[in-house]
């Protein structure tokens, strides 16, 4: 079989009328007879576009120009770089329009899937759309021609990173450092053998750890030293895979912490642990969370997918007792120690792998109220065994609409459960992702 032939896109520019919008937030537009994706394109805008991909069923294009607005959903973006930088892909958008178009888009995907709607539909929980991305990895590379080693996100289509001097969805204190960055990144004897940098910045400690592929010179680490005094940064290398990390003198990594004010808890992880970007809307999460459960001090809860404890220990500081299961150890250790921190007696936390045949596990058993928080490929094989759990409430979070609509359908159509709630929280703004909440009620409970 011979292979397949690249078709280029049409060349020059082109005009038409969005008529919608993809789930993902592109503008839809018919043209002979053809649907084209055309991305920083709103519904009711004429635009000249032009063709950046062709494929058999469909072809897909960027907005160069909107020729006729009639969509009062545009907005001016406040980086200088949307349009070129892979970092969001929104900006084209109000923040208001954003996340209505998230919940229509969460809607549209239950009532596809199960052909029901929630009975009651959240209100969005938003918070300030911009400088609010917290962890991040940024990608690093030399190009003599740049003049300045490149720092940050990769560019739309992929394929390079984006020459930008600063990020405006990155906190502040990074976002807006950007420059200064690249200016010391160029000042290192290895400049070119600098592959990325992991950036955690919780609400004790702002750490920036560079991925060195060689040994930094004694001058290097004055460098790194100097730039993280000036910008308030912790500058940690890493020469191998992540137990490597250290700091310019051999300092082990410290863990660091952020809060629940609502519950009166402080959390420890380590910045290659996973925590939500998004402090203010993981506490309103969190927040909702806990109170669609509704718990009582008799109540038991299991935590599926807990990490570090972040629903689990809420939910402690109310119910009888919280079992927490993780599918990475370190975490489920993290959260114990979370638990001793925070003077909490009523939890356990386990170890187990959650696509793997779980009910012969000492907590494989009925609990009065369940909460889900699963990754993007959703919780199915918990939704196929949920009557292990016996649970009379479910709470559901979710960060792909995608796999919790199909396993909503299955929850609602096959094991008994009505949808009572459900609704987006807007984790990151300027971006298609979205995170989403979804409330369950069994009244057969036995």
């Amino acid at each position: 079989m011979g292979k397949r032939r690249f078709k280029r896109p049409p060349e020059g520019t082109f005009t038409t009328t969005i008529e919608r919008l993809t789930h993902e937030g592109r503008g839809i537009a018919t043209l002979n007879g053809k649907t084209t994706f055309i991305a920083q394109a709103l519904p009711g805008e004429t635009v000249r576009f032009q063709y950046t991909a062709t494929h058999g069923q469909y072809d897909e294009g960027l907005c160069l120009e909107v020729v006729e607005n009639t969509s009062t959903d545009r907005a001016i973006p406040l980086c200088p770089h949307f349009g070129t930088c892979g970092g969001c892909s929104l900006q084209h958008m109000s923040s208001e329009a954003q996340v209505a178009h998230k919940q229509k888009t969460l809607l549209e995907l239950i009532a596809h899937q199960s052909r029901v709607q929630p009975k009651v539909v959240l209100e969005p929980l938003t918070a300030p759309p911009y400088h609010y991305r917290r962890k991040a990895r940024l990608g690093i590379r030399y190009v003599a021609k740049k003049g300045l080693p490149l720092f940050g996100f990769r560019e739309i289509n992929g394929r390079f990173l984006c020459d930008i001097h600063r990020c405006d969805i990155l906190d502040l204190s990074l976002g807006h450092t950007i420059q200064a960055t690249r200016e010391m990144l160029d000042k290192l004897s290895i400049k070119h053998q600098i592959a990325q940098c992991e950036a955690s910045l919780s609400e004790d400690k702002k750490i920036l750890i560079f991925r060195n592929l060689e040994p930094f010179s004694e001058e290097d680490i004055k460098v790194l030293e100097a730039f993280g005094q000036t910008h308030d940064f912790m500058v940690f290398q890493q020469p191998g895979n992540a137990s490597t990390i250290q700091g310019l003198h051999g300092e082990a990594l410290p863990k660091q912490y952020y809060s629940l004010p609502d519950f009166d808890l402080k959390l420890g992880f380590m910045p290659h642990n996973f925590t939500q970007v998004n402090f203010p809307i993981n506490q309103a999460m969190v927040s909702r969370a806990i109170d669609e459960l509704d718990l009582n001090s008799d109540d038991t809860v299991l935590d599926l997918f807990c990490g570090l404890g972040n629903f689990s220990l809420a939910a402690a500081r109310h119910a009888k007792h919280v079992t927490g299961v993780e599918g990475s150890q370190e975490m489920a250790e993290r959260a114990g120690e979370n638990a001793k921190l925070n003077a909490i007696h009523n939890t356990d936390f386990h170890a187990f792998d959650l696509i793997q045949d779980f009910q012969h596990t000492p907590w494989c058993k009925a609990y009065d109220k369940l909460i889900i928080d699963p990754p993007r490929s959703g919780a199915e094989h918990i939704v196929k065994h949920i009557e292990h759990f016996n649970a009379a409430k479910i709470v559901y979070i979710s960060c792909n609409p995608a796999t919790l609509a199909r396993d909503i359908a299955m929850l609602v159509n096959e094991k008994g459960y009505t949808l009572e709630k459900a609704g987006v929280m807007d984790m990151f703004p300027h971006t298609a992702h979205v995170e989403s909440m979804a409330v369950f009620s069994r009244q057969d409970k036995s």
